[in-house]
């Protein structure tokens, strides 16, 4: 074997090359190919010394690895893209350390028109998921492709409800195509390669999903947008790292506001307070504020503060605090309000769409 894709594994697996040294190999040498040229290193020589390279090369185990890594890529039909071709992501070129190499599963857009990622907490609630599934609906269009990292909460909503709703979706992964993390998204990392989409990574086969890898990844997810959209976080945590990530590369950064007594919105609402991300409500207007609709944004006036009785006021306070409660629990601490009449106050606040009731008489806040 001796292409050009064997010589750019060698790059990536062999145990001295960092990322960073792997491109400027490639920029110096003109391909990975001559990297290991053993003419073209005496040409090179004081640059390979000076960056402790001078003695790179490919022994029996590393091309063991190598052979490996091709041989299952040809199994499972991972594509390469390289960072100097024109199929690698052109967005990606300009974030951090963007990936020497570029593996993918599915299809190539990468380079699509209009590239949105969706970001958020692993424990959503849901308010959280009434707004996945309302952007998501009302941004759904052919161009668009979402992009988030496959972790439960946020991330797997924001894919499922691409697929729902026909948008294509990227999964980038912390990991390598060895396993799909966490394993009950398996069969969705599926469904988003037959529906169009791809599941992508810069790591080898067989690396692990170790915990620093994530915030690495994070990066990619960035870089490959043209926006990014924050849905429910907390004031630290991966979000708000990848929300940075997406500020120092100069990309527009969105929002949806939440409730100011909930820890899974300080984030969110901290980054529309301090002016580092656009605050919206709406699919249409990411989508007008991106300049990515013809249609004009419809000027709709907002009601901003809810209309209730002090009946309502105490259930809508008692239900604000928590993500959902049952009528019983409710009651108990309510004392004021007989069954009958708490039973009253609450068909009243679900016909006005303030609450949802769920199966097992659980209400929840829909209106906030």
């Amino acid at each position: 074997m001796t292409d050009e894709l064997y010589y750019r594994l060698a790059l990536l697996l062999h145990p001295k090359i960092t990322n960073f040294n792997a491109k400027r190999l490639v920029r110096l040498f003109g391909s990975a190919t001559l990297v290991f040229d053993s003419e073209k290193k005496k040409e090179f020589r004081k640059e390979l010394i000076k960056w402790n390279l001078n003695a790179i090369s490919i022994d029996k185990e590393l091309d063991y690895q190598i052979q490996t890594e091709r041989d299952l890529m040809d199994k499972e039909q991972i594509q390469a893209l390289f960072f100097d071709q024109s199929d690698y992501p052109t967005r990606l070129l300009t974030s951090a350390n963007y990936p020497a190499i570029f593996f993918y599963k599915g299809e190539n857009i990468f380079n699509k028109p209009h590239i949105l990622s969706i970001i958020g907490t692993r424990n959503i609630t849901n308010y959280g998921i009434d707004v996945v599934k309302k952007m998501i609906s009302e941004m759904a269009h052919e161009g668009l492709v979402i992009v988030s990292g496959l972790a439960s909460g946020v991330d797997t909503l924001a894919h499922e409800e691409a697929i729902r709703n026909g948008v294509k979706t990227v999964a980038v992964m912390g990991h390598g195509f060895s396993l799909i993390y966490p394993s009950q998204n398996y069969k969705l990392a599926k469904n988003m390669i037959d529906s169009g989409g791809a599941i992508a990574t810069e790591y080898a086969y067989h690396t692990t999903p170790i915990p620093q890898n994530f915030p690495t990844r994070n990066r990619i997810i960035a870089g490959l947008s043209d926006a990014s959209l924050v849905i429910e976080s907390k004031i630290k945590g991966g979000s708000m790292i990848t929300a940075s990530m997406v500020l120092n590369i100069k990309r527009d950064l969105f929002t949806v506001p939440g409730s100011i007594y909930s820890p899974n919105h300080e984030g969110c609402n901290n980054l529309i307070v301090e002016g580092l991300a656009q605050g919206v409500t709406s699919g249409g207007e990411l989508l007008a504020k991106m300049g990515w609709t013809d249609q004009p944004l419809k000027e709709v006036q907002t009601k901003l503060f809810l209309e209730l009785s002090e009946e309502e006021e105490e259930v809508y306070q008692l239900l604000l605090e928590v993500d959902q409660m049952g009528i019983d629990e409710i009651n108990s601490k309510l004392t004021q309000f007989t069954p009958s009449r708490l039973a009253s106050i609450l068909l009243h606040m679900e016909f006005d769409g303030i609450v949802e009731c769920k199966p097992g008489k659980i209400y929840r806040l829909i209106r906030r």
